[in-house]
């Protein structure tokens, strides 16, 4: 979340009842799994993925994903499943500092 008047109140609160929960929806690491009931839980608070009642309907959501990602050539599926574990989307910071740096067009250089 970038800079914001938003974000600047959830970090001044987060500490107390009323921005505890909103801070942690922001900003706490996801579950790996997550599958709310839309109709009864329409602001999506309430992480149904771990009950055993709803085992079928992730089951068949998760074969249906997996065809779709599969069909798409998904780097997720077809690539090992590691390209997005890896630079330039685990550490662009470290890519930036190894990236030689671009010719200057004011010296001659031509811009890449």
């Amino acid at each position: 979340m970038d800079a914001s008047p938003t974000k600047a109140w959830l970090v001044a609160h987060r500490h107390e009842p009323q921005g505890e929960g909103y801070y942690r929806s922001a900003f706490s690491k996801r579950p790996g799994e997550e599958l709310y009931d839309l109709r009864a839980d329409p602001q999506q608070t309430r992480n149904l993925a771990d009950q055993p009642s709803y085992i079928v309907e992730k089951s068949d959501m998760a074969r249906k994903l997996l065809k779709v990602l599969v069909e798409t050539r998904d780097p997720r599926v077809t690539d090992g499943g590691t390209r997005f574990d890896l630079s330039p989307f685990s550490d662009p910071e470290k890519t930036a500092r190894q990236r030689p740096p671009a010719p200057s067009t004011a010296t001659g250089g031509t811009p890449p």
